[in-house]
């Protein structure tokens, strides 16, 4: 319905040239399939189809808000669980080891 508009447009003839080149060249982009514009970028395609998990839902189903988790509660084992965070992290994304030093400067 937008480009059949914007084809409207051009053929009212009363736009700007300016205007009427963006136009046509954003119908030329449409005509490769947005090639130029990929919706999702390579290097942040992370997760194989296979593993990827799609939550479907419906307007009419009842979803609990889970309304307590917008209350910050301090974590009582936070360094034990920081320290399991960050063995998690090294196994899922590698050794990466410029990343530890970092909050000891202070």
């Amino acid at each position: 319905a937008i480009f059949e508009r914007f084809r409207g447009v051009l053929h009212e003839g009363s736009i700007d040239k300016r205007v009427q080149y963006m136009i046509e060249g954003l119908f030329a982009v449409r005509k490769t399939n947005f090639a130029e514009f990929p919706a999702l970028e390579p290097e942040l395609d992370l997760v194989d189809a296979d593993d990827q998990i799609t939550h479907e839902i419906s307007l009419d189903d009842q979803i609990d808000p889970e309304a307590g988790l917008d209350i910050f509660h301090a974590d009582p084992e936070f360094e034990a669980h920081e320290q399991q965070w960050a063995e998690l992290k090294k196994e899922l994304l590698g050794d990466d080891s410029g990343d530890e030093g970092g909050d000891e400067s202070g």
